[in-house]
């Protein structure tokens, strides 16, 4: 049977079988797995049950909810799965769950579906940006400098002419 063990937070170490169809995680303490942590909402993410298949599916949480550190809207679960509640860790785990691909775990999966919240990736910074050309800056610079000094010496040599 498939459940969720709590890895850290004020709950670690609790395990929870997932034994019916929609498990809500949250803050609320109605919940059937109730998270003690100010940074989830009170209906923060569900597992949804259809067989052997889980899936994960955030209910519009205010911080979002995250699947192995990839923060997700909705993500079919597999064996060993972490889910990120706030600052809350859990262990998706079980015996009798059908993974997204029946593939051992040496190979890499493939044609695996994402569903990434858009808002997550225009809010978060990237960490890796394309290099800024200053070279035109530099160049406008030292062209005014050049103009300046220029200028400068063009006064100089009127005045050294009209007292002369």
């Amino acid at each position: 049977m498939a459940f969720v063990k709590v890895i850290s937070g004020t709950a670690k170490g609790q395990k929870i079988l997932i034994d019916r169809d929609e498990v809500i995680i949250g803050r609320d303490p109605e919940n059937v797995i109730p998270i003690e942590d100010v940074a989830a909402s009170s209906r923060h993410c569900a597992i949804l049950r259809e067989g052997r298949k889980y899936t994960l599916h955030d209910l519009e949480s205010t911080n979002g909810t995250r699947l192995n550190g990839v923060r997700i809207t909705e993500y079919r679960l597999s064996p060993k799965d972490i889910i990120t509640v706030g600052g809350t860790e859990l262990l998706f785990d079980g015996d009798d769950i059908e993974a997204e691909d029946a593939v051992p775990h040496h190979t890499q999966r493939s044609n695996v579906t994402v569903r990434i919240d858009a808002a997550e990736i225009a809010a978060e910074e990237i960490p890796f940006q394309a290099k800024r050309d200053n070279k035109t800056v530099w160049y406008l610079v030292v062209g005014a400098l050049v103009a300046l000094a220029l200028i400068a010496g063009a006064w100089y040599l009127v005045c050294l002419f009209k007292t002369g």
